[in-house]
């Protein structure tokens, strides 16, 4: 009987002692030769059969060599998966010492033939807190369904336990976990490569046609004619983080992977593109040669071997220390962020692309546009065709040859794209109508028109497709307000044009005090518009601009991430300074604006017909829109105050004083 209990007690039960059909081994009922109590015994040690034989099933199953590419399922509903692989292969190794046991009892019974039972069951008493332990973590593995990363997560929670001998096992199988994990990590940290066919790890790749600004990822933004244009977009799985693993550690392996993906990715493709003598290539020549070596060198080849060499240190472990693994990591992103910073801001001249972006998307360069504005009136008053985009582009042209602008080399890395209507989404609230970005939409071609910039390598990991985004909405708001500034200053010759020749003529006193009321109509407008010009430029846009040089240009900082959240910081200002991210006191400006636009067409339109009858149903309109004015305006001043009172913004309040600075507002509230 004992060499059946021996055999039972490694997973083989036979005729004596049987599993039923839940699984469960016993002792056959009423055999002579047993006590009801030795009996009792026997049933209570055959749980570690049991147990073991769940254990053999368990790894059976799942231990099998992974051929099939995907997460195709288990029969019990677990995922294929490397790390459900390295749970089996720690549980064999766990159990090795149990099958050990087993076998130095049955030497001890073959020396010893009057050695009982009891014997067995006192040198193994000592597993039975081990197999519950071992047990309770696999069926929580399958009722959670748990895949990944996420067992990883399991067995951590597993091992926070008092008894050494499950604490021991626990270390032992998450050990065989973490050796899957580091050798992601390492082809992840060391060569931007993302080997996970079976999608275990908490990095993942989702493909887009188009940025998505809902996702806070890293991207990839390389676009050629010859390959075609792809956006690859990483981002942080939360559901597969290991609950141990601090969520700023996975932003920084984020931020390393990330950033060597590109730069690996950019080298077999400059190698394609090289041969065509494609733009790619081209563009690549304006970089020095010491920025390509590093290119083709990689950005981690001193060092690689010292950081698999600190890999290998943490796979030897017994034990998992966050500290030692942050040590080794904030290593790597050291040297990634500093040989990134000495690429892009000394090499690849970062300060110089952040100079243009603000001449040309933030308007630093007034002359340039206001040139524009006036050659492309009559292109832009007209409904979109074929060839709008080349006439704009065109006017630009023209406008930088007239403020003597042609030869400059930032010229050509920017273009005016003028955006399909079909594919805006508009809505309409408070009776204006707005586009996708947030600029109002009227009959003309404005609201399609939009500014694109040919990033060139390694600036890409900069300049993302959101990031442009963000500074076509600023660049559209910006030239709105520009318009309508340049309207009304065009209208105030226009009317003093007339209003002398009503002088001179002797016409009637109605003429002349309509022709005022314009006049003082047109001053306010010009104040609320002037006023916003300036507050935006000075208080707004040069003072961030500043703040943003200030620190890339600081001699003690080497960081590219410092980099990279400063400019996010950046813009995220403008966009809330110029009133972009606030949707009521935008929607208010807008309406001025308009309100504004209108006037001026209108009092222009009336000037130039010369008829009375026209001029008196074009005078009906103008009072209408000076109503409109007043109570648009009031609503701006009563919506920024209260924005003021609540946020304490130092810019705002200046921009205030600017508007109300005789307390015009103030008493009309």
């Amino acid at each position: 009987m004992l060499h059946d209990l021996i055999f039972a007690l490694q997973g083989y039960p036979g005729s004596i002692f049987k599993e039923t059909s839940n699984g469960i081994v016993r002792v056959v009922p009423g055999l002579p030769f047993l006590s009801p109590s030795e009996e009792s015994s026997l049933n209570r040690l055959l749980k570690l059969s049991t147990k073991i034989i769940f254990f053999q099933k368990f790894i059976d199953t799942h231990n099998s060599t992974l051929y099939a590419e995907g997460a195709e399922k288990h029969s019990d509903g677990l995922l294929h998966g490397c790390y459900l692989q390295a749970l089996c292969y720690g549980l064999e190794d766990v159990l090795e010492s149990y099958y050990q046991s087993v076998l130095d009892i049955e030497k001890e019974i073959l020396a010893d033939p009057l050695l009982t039972f009891m014997h067995v069951y006192h040198s193994l008493e000592h597993y039975y807190l081990l197999f519950d332990a071992l047990y309770d973590l696999i069926s929580i593995v399958k009722s959670r369904k748990s895949h990944g990363c996420q067992i990883l997560s399991t067995v951590h929670h597993a091992s926070q336990t008092g008894n050494r001998v499950v604490l021991r096992a626990m270390l032992r199988i998450q050990k065989r976990l973490h050796l899957v994990m580091y050798r992601q990590l390492s082809s992840w940290l060391l060569h931007g490569l993302l080997i996970d066919r079976h999608k275990e790890f908490f990095i993942s790749k989702s493909e887009e046609k188009g940025p998505n600004d809902s996702v806070s990822v890293f991207q990839d933004t390389f676009s050629s004619s010859t390959l075609g244009s792809q956006l690859e977009i990483f981002y942080i799985r939360a559901d597969m983080l290991p609950t141990y693993l601090p969520s700023r550690d996975a932003d920084v392996i984020l931020f390393i992977g990330s950033s060597l993906h590109l730069f690996e990715k950019d080298l077999h493709k400059q190698q394609a593109l090289h041969v065509g003598g494609s733009s790619m290539a081209v563009a690549l020549k304006g970089l020095s040669a010491d920025v390509e070596g590093k290119r083709m060198d990689g950005i981690l080849k001193e060092n690689q071997q010292e950081f698999m060499r600190d890999f290998l240190w943490l796979q030897n472990q017994d034990r998992f220390s966050l500290e030692e693994f942050e040590s080794r990591l904030n290593k790597i992103r050291s040297t990634v962020a500093r040989e990134l910073w000495d690429l892009c801001v000394v090499k690849a001249k970062l300060v110089s692309h952040f100079m243009m972006l603000k001449d040309y998307y933030l308007l630093g360069l007034g002359e340039l546009y206001l040139v524009f504005l006036e050659e492309s009136a009559i292109v832009m008053r007209k409904p979109p065709t074929k060839t709008t985009e080349h006439d704009v582009n065109q006017a630009f042209l023209r406008s930088a040859i007239k403020v003597q602008l042609e030869e400059d080399g930032a010229l050509q890395n920017f273009k005016l794209v003028i955006e399909s209507k079909s594919s805006k989404e508009s809505e309409q609230s408070s009776g204006y109508t707005y586009d996708a970005s947030g600029i109002m939409d009227s009959n003309d071609t404005w609201s399609l028109l939009s500014i694109t910039f040919q990033v060139k390598w390694p600036l890409h990991i900069i300049f993302t497709p959101p990031v442009l985004s963000k500074y076509n909405k600023l660049f559209k708001f910006l030239l709105r307000v520009r318009r309508a500034q340049l309207a009304l200053q065009n209208l105030w010759a226009l009317q003093m044009q007339e209003k002398c020749s009503l002088i001179c003529t002797d016409d009637d006193d109605a003429s002349i005090k309509q022709n005022i009321s314009n006049l003082t109509l047109r001053m306010h407008m010009s104040h609320l518009v002037d006023s916003l010009q300036y507050y935006l430029q000075a208080d707004v846009l040069e003072s961030h601009f500043s703040n943003l040089l200030s620190k890339i240009k600081n001699p003690t900082s080497t960081d590219f991430e410092q980099i990279v959240l400063a400019h996010d910081n950046y813009l995220t200002a403008l966009l809330a300074q110029c009133f972009i991210l606030s949707t009521p006191v935008f929607r208010s400006l807008l309406g001025v604006l308009d309100i504004c636009q209108q006037f001026c067409e209108v009092v222009t339109a009336s000037i130039q017909s010369g008829t009375i009858s026209a001029q008196e149903v074009i005078q009906g309109r103008v009072e209408q829109l000076a109503s409109d004015f007043e109570r648009q305006s009031s609503l701006l001043f009563h919506t920024l105050s209260a924005v003021c009172n609540q946020q304490c913004n130092p810019h705002l309040a200046q921009f205030l004083l600017l508007l109300d600075f005789n307390k015009y507002y103030t008493r009309r509230l």
